[in-house]
């Protein structure tokens, strides 16, 4: 304040100068003196004058902002309202659960009429084999290519390795029947899984043939599916853990039941247990299930895979039968 106040007192002086410099200079603008006199004066004017002008921007500047510091002690603004008061950080929520793995139909198939059937019900998945009336068997190698032919790459072919009807205890030759298939079906039917189960006398999963048959799957790119022999085994839960050291991809069951409507206790269980393993294992549901039941299945155990032959019935085609053959 010191100093505006200071730059206005000098302006003041010097606009009364100025004025009495130009009076002075024209009553004695005949005079010596007087001609000495308007050279100091004009000298002075100058000085005066530059001195100014180099300061005047930034009075100007000044004296504005004293006007509004004024203004706004006259006429203080009204004071803001009131904010309410900030809301307090949200607790931090558990993470959402991940996504649930999207569902899957995978359809049992013994015929070419069956496989088209299956893929116009927009199935996800075919498990390919033959006999299914017996249970199911190998499929040929020659069913396989027309079938992988038909569906061009649309949709999976899982192919069933059982070389006969009965138990799932197999001879070394049996062994070989299957390593041998599943060199075949992937090299030269376009398999891309194999679907196989392979037990002990004493009813557990026989690990040493079982993980010889998986060897060679992944070998080939194969993926693996264990099939309900689990379900004959001597403890099924003892059978799962066994597989998920095996490193199979998923297990069908029915939960140790007939159906599995019958077992869906223990497939719920088996789900949970399953989903521990790393990389999880997928627990796939068969046995007696129709369109009827199988959305409340999914919803009492939490499976994400189905599996069935969801066969119909046809009309016998052929008429004649000679009798005592």
């Amino acid at each position: 304040m010191g100093k505006i106040a200071k730059m206005g007192d000098h302006h003041a002086q010097w606009c009364a100068y100025k004025a009495a410099s130009a009076a002075a200079s024209a009553a004695e603008a005949s005079t010596d003196a007087a001609s000495s006199s308007w050279l100091t004066s004009s000298f002075l004017d100058r000085h005066c004058e530059r001195a100014f002008n180099s300061g005047r921007a930034t009075a100007s500047h000044v004296l504005r902002l004293l006007n509004r510091k004024q203004d706004h002690q006259r006429n203080p603004p009204l004071s803001p309202p009131l904010l309410p008061a900030p809301l307090s950080p949200a607790p931090l929520l558990p993470p959402a659960p991940k996504d649930r793995a999207p569902l899957c139909l995978e359809v049992c198939c013994d015929s070419l009429e069956s496989v088209a059937a299956a893929l116009q019900g927009g199935c996800q998945r075919i498990e390919l084999c033959s006999a299914l009336g017996s249970g199911g068997l190998t499929p040929s190698l020659g069913l396989l290519k027309r079938v992988h032919k038909y569906i061009n790459g649309r949709i999976p072919i899982h192919v069933l390795l059982r070389p006969r009807e009965g138990d799932f205890i197999y001879t070394p030759e049996e062994m070989n029947i299957m390593l041998e298939d599943i060199q075949l079906m992937s090299v030269f039917g376009g398999a891309s899984g194999i679907v196989l189960g392979v037990l002990t006398a004493a009813g557990e999963v026989d690990v040493a043939k079982t993980s010889q048959l998986i060897q060679c799957a992944r070998h080939y790119g194969l993926s693996v599916t264990y099939h309900r022999a689990i379900d004959a085994s001597a403890n099924l839960m003892r059978a799962l853990d066994c597989c998920m050291g095996l490193g199979v991809d998923r297990i069908l069951t029915s939960g140790g039941g007939a159906s599995a409507m019958e077992g869906q206790e223990t497939l719920a269980q088996l789900v949970v247990r399953a989903a521990s393993a790393v990389p999880a294992v997928v627990i796939m549901a068969g046995a007696g299930l129709s369109e009827v039941n199988v959305q409340a299945l999914m919803h009492l155990t939490g499976v994400c895979e189905v599996h069935g032959s969801l066969k119909g019935v046809l009309f016998q085609v052929q008429w004649f039968f000679k009798g005592k053959v």
